[in-house]
């Protein structure tokens, strides 16, 4: 009985050490916040106090995933500390940005957070030492050669910092427990829905650029004939209709892309999960719209797209190049005019010439290829190519985006 008795308080003692439900879902929260600000450290004793067996099972999975995934991140640095003899120096402080990261130096690498940080080194005897480091995400045991000059101190060494924090570079969630994270906003035993970052990356962008079309044309007999899809025009405006019967007339279009509608987009993105986006893009059309003649439709100007993407590497613009594919779908008009060349000798025209304009859209859909360069911090420029099907007034065309994104 007495051994059935010390097991069951045994069992209670454990859990108790675990954390709550609540206390998981803070800790998933604020993870997600520490990974946009690039406090990898943070995170991770973040990810591992949700990763304890007591936290619900999605939570729990989700979070040891990304605790392998921060372990591979976080970079660390060995110092190596000389005194102006060239020996070596153990007996040394080292602090990053005011944190203290060791009080004496064992050969070990200290696992840092990326980014540009200061430096100081500081040892009985010598003046203290400032050195400004950029920090490179996921770069390991990165070496630093630390040289004292012959200057002395003229105060003794003091330490009126706290002690270091030791740095494990891999701790267990039973080891994490002990920090308890905030719980506002959170109810006991409830469930969240919680909105997920791509892993280490931004959980939002928004982005402005241009896109220019392309259309493509299909070969065309007597394009200017009043049963095609071409529009013609003279140069002064006036619009132009051949018969087909007259033989003599020959407007004829050889297939391929032309340069087409050029529009101003702006968009936004959000993750919904680690490596899916869903997002919009508004727009409106500045150059390329058709010529009409009376009793045509208007051309539709404005741009409405939704589109959801998934990002190849899962990191958006925390690694130098940022690879996802696109779908989408949404209303839009694009318009492209080719040059042709007729004869008429009616008219005595042997050569004559006539823009011929085709009009595609208003409902589209399309699937292509993106790209988002990290350049300076979250931001970055954008290069994107979809194939666009066109409905209504049928018709294909290649969009050619370029434009620059910001993550947070």
């Amino acid at each position: 009985m007495l051994v059935a008795l010390g097991a069951s308080l045994g069992g209670r003692l454990a859990r108790a050490g675990e954390p709550s439900i609540k206390e998981c879902l803070a800790s998933s929260e604020a993870s997600l916040k520490l990974a946009n600000d690039y406090k990898l450290r943070a995170e991770r004793a973040q990810l591992l106090v949700c990763s304890a067996a007591s936290c619900p099972a999605e939570i729990r999975k989700e979070c040891l995933k990304r605790v392998d995934e921060v372990n591979v991140a976080i970079p660390s640095v060995v110092f190596e500390v000389k005194d102006p003899d060239g020996n070596d120096l153990t007996a040394v402080r080292i602090t990053m940005d005011d944190e203290v990261l060791a009080e004496h130096l064992r050969g070990i690498a200290l696992s840092v957070d990326p980014g540009e940080h200061l430096f100081r080194f500081s040892t009985e005897g010598q003046t203290t030492l400032e050195k400004r480091f950029l920090i490179r995400e996921s770069q390991k045991d990165r070496h630093e050669v630390i040289h004292f000059p012959g200057q002395k101190k003229s105060a003794e060494y003091q330490t009126n910092e706290a002690p270091a924090a030791e740095m494990s570079p891999a701790l267990t969630p039973k080891q994490a427990v002990g920090a308890k994270p905030s719980t506002a906003g959170f109810e006991n035993g409830s469930s969240s829905t919680q909105s997920v970052t791509s892993s280490h990356g931004v959980s939002n962008l928004v982005m402005i650029g241009i896109q220019q079309d392309f259309l493509y044309h299909s070969s065309t007999t007597n394009a200017c004939s009043p049963s095609s899809r071409y529009e013609c025009f003279q140069g002064s405006g006036e619009r132009v209709l051949v018969e087909d019967s007259n033989t003599v007339h020959t407007q004829n279009l050889s297939p391929g892309y032309t340069g087409a509608t050029l529009r101003l987009l702006a968009g936004y993105d959000r993750f919904v999960l680690p490596q899916l986006s869903l997002g919009v893009r508004l727009g409106v059309v500045i150059s390329g719209k058709a010529k009409q003649s009376p009793g045509d439709s208007a051309v539709f100007v404005p741009h409405l797209e939704a589109r959801v993407a998934y990002w190849l590497v899962g990191k958006p613009l925390r690694t130098p190049f940022s690879p996802y594919v696109v779908l989408s779908g949404g209303a839009a008009e694009t318009d492209a005019s080719v040059q042709l060349r007729y004869q008429d000798p009616s008219h005595g025209c042997s050569d004559c010439r006539l823009n011929a304009w085709k009009r595609a859209g208003f409902e589209f859909v399309s699937a292509g290829l993106g790209l988002v360069a990290a350049v300076a911090g979250n931001t970055g420029p954008l290069l994107e190519a979809r194939y666009v099907q066109y409905f209504g007034k049928s018709g294909s065309s290649i969009a050619g985006q370029l434009g620059y994104a910001v993550g947070f």
